[in-house]
């Protein structure tokens, strides 16, 4: 895939996952759904 991302996307990642991005940093929905509560800095989502 070459239209919004200039180099081949490896075949491990959905080119069209869900984010989250918060304070210059970005968790996929898929990583945060596997944790009960992810902690980064004072930042909590529960």
């Amino acid at each position: 895939m070459l239209f919004l991302y200039p180099n081949e996307m490896p075949k491990y990642i959905n080119p069209m996952i869900r984010v989250v991005v918060a304070k210059g940093k970005t968790w996929s929905f898929p990583y945060l759904i596997d944790k009960d509560t992810f902690k980064s800095g004072d930042l909590e989502i529960t």
